[in-house]
């Protein structure tokens, strides 16, 4: 069988931002290095879905000290992640402590982002349990709040012919179904994001097609601030939407021509010397792009 191409939201997002930044990663396979965002956001990840496998059976949680007794939780939780052991793909790799100790400078740096973590999770449990209270108040049993609230997916994977994505978590709520992602950083986009609409957009378009039903909305859960902010999903047109959002993605980036993926000096995190953020570093690619600018300039 031949290799079919797929691409993801992060994909065409990062194209519709920079084309050139996509060229980089996707064509010359040049991968941004790992980082105290990056591992942080996948800890966040894996301690939410270690929350949810709770077993109601014998946890010592009740109708009556959820409220307490569900952050004590969610810090054995945090605990137990991050010194747990790791693979992925048959490969080893360490543990999130050990992750985090090497790329903080030092035992402060460590302990504040640790702190960081922590403050994250306590926040993301306080919208937690907002929601989880409409539940108890509505069982007589802790089990049967528990199953009513906790997620109908987790980490689940939106795989087709043309698409590759991990839906954070599938929730029903009132009879309606929310497709949900959770974010770790969005400062700056705490409202309404084309980039997050396009996101939530595809994982609908693709789950409906996997399972046959269109999700009512998309949620962006801001676990830093204990956030979340509706999409609502257009049902009847979502999936021609984005099968033509595909399409046209995968037309534009056939070419593996350098010359066919022009630079965005306006994206916000542009920091090449044609930018008016290049006093800053935020891009990695910024010495490659400039490299690249240099040796256009020498040509003509």
């Amino acid at each position: 069988m031949g290799y079919t191409r797929k691409c993801s939201a992060s994909q065409i997002n990062m194209y519709n931002s920079c084309p050139y930044r996509w060229y980089l990663r996707y064509k010359k396979g040049i991968k941004e290095p790992n980082s105290l965002p990056l591992v942080k956001g996948s800890m966040i990840h894996s301690i939410i879905e270690e929350f949810y496998n709770l077993n109601p059976k014998g946890c010592g949680i009740t109708l009556r000290n959820y409220k307490s007794e569900f952050p004590n939780y969610i810090t054995e939780v945090f605990e137990k992640v991050l010194i747990m052991p790791r693979t992925s793909f048959g490969k080893d790799l360490p543990t999130y402590e050990d992750e985090l100790r090497s790329l903080c400078k030092d035992n402060f740096e460590y302990a504040k982002e640790i702190l960081d973590i922590k403050n994250m999770i306590r926040n993301y449990m306080q919208l937690f349990l907002m929601q989880f209270e409409q539940y108890a108040r509505k069982s007589e049993y802790f089990n049967i709040a528990w199953y009513s609230a906790r997620l109908k997916f987790s980490e689940l994977e939106l795989n087709t012919d043309n698409f590759i994505g991990y839906a954070d978590s599938i929730i029903e709520k009132d009879g309606r179904l929310i497709v949900n992602d959770w974010k770790t950083s969005g400062y700056y986009k705490l409202g309404y994001s084309e980039e997050y609409e396009l996101q939530l957009k595809l994982y609908a378009a693709k789950y409906a097609e996997l399972y046959g039903t269109v999700p009512d909305f998309g949620a962006i859960t801001f676990v830093r601030y204990g956030i979340q902010t509706l999409y609502p999903i257009n049902k009847e047109t979502v999936v021609d939407e984005a099968n033509k959002i595909i399409a046209e993605f995968m037309y534009k980036t056939e070419s593996d021509n350098e010359c066919d993926y022009k630079r965005n000096y306006d994206y916000q995190f542009c920091t090449c010397m044609n930018s008016k953020h290049k006093d800053k570093d935020w891009c990695f690619y910024q010495d490659i792009c400039n490299e690249a600018i240099l040796n256009e300039t020498n040509e003509t």
